[in-house]
């Protein structure tokens, strides 16, 4: 199998709290813009490549005045 390359954003909880990741993942997906992210080795991993070569900075300011995503 070959591998894109890609660079992925990974939160991790602290302790043994992974419930706060299915939210946090539910609540990306709720975002105007929806963010899609899998969870693998208890971290929800967000694959940057998905990202349109301009819409970081969308994506970055979603995520700031999303802060209280609830999670």
């Amino acid at each position: 199998v070959d591998r894109l390359p890609s660079v992925a954003l990974v939160a991790r909880p602290r302790g043994k709290r992974a419930g706060v990741l299915h939210k946090l993942e539910a609540a990306l997906r709720r975002l105007p813009t929806p963010v899609i992210g899998h969870i693998a080795v208890d971290a929800l991993r967000l694959d940057l490549r998905c990202l349109p070569p301009d819409g970081e900075t969308e994506f970055a300011a979603q995520l700031s005045a999303s802060s209280g995503l609830g999670a």
